[in-house]
């Protein structure tokens, strides 16, 4: 669902039912470390929860939950959703109607729903890039 809805992919090579379980396991250990919460493994995916406000190393600051999946055909997949952009949306507008700051909104909105829309599938391509290359080296 545009525009809270994302996905970035990277090739990785074959692996056996072994080897993505090892897989999972690693990026379980690197979503963790990276203040991801609520880790849940099943078949050939990883989902788990992030907090939207920005943390100390907190490299999933600005989504709400995100999913890996390694598919069959050698790819690593990371959908992301980033629910709290409207949240933070609705915030701008409310205060653009009480406070009747309307350049000052809108401002805001830019920097913040453009901002993180823009940049996160960039942020999110490298991380994928990087979990294939730590994979890749299992």
């Amino acid at each position: 669902m545009f525009p809270v809805t994302n996905t970035c992919a990277s090739n990785i090579k074959p692996l056996t039912a072994a080897g993505k379980q090892k897989a999972l396991l690693l990026i379980k250990e690197y979503v963790e470390s990276y203040k991801g919460r609520d880790v849940v493994i099943s078949e050939n995916k990883l989902s788990f929860k992030a907090s939207f406000f920005s943390e100390r190393n907190n490299k999933f600051s600005g989504i709400t939950r995100g999913i890996f999946s390694l598919s069959d055909s050698g790819k690593i997949i990371f959908k992301f959703y980033m629910y709290g952009i409207l949240l933070g949306l609705g915030i701008i507008i409310a205060m653009v109607v009480f406070l009747h700051k309307i350049v000052m909104g809108t401002v805001m909105a830019i920097i913040f729903v453009f901002g993180n829309w823009f940049f996160a599938p960039f942020k999110f391509k490298r991380t994928t890039s990087q979990l294939a290359e730590k994979i890749n080296r299992l």
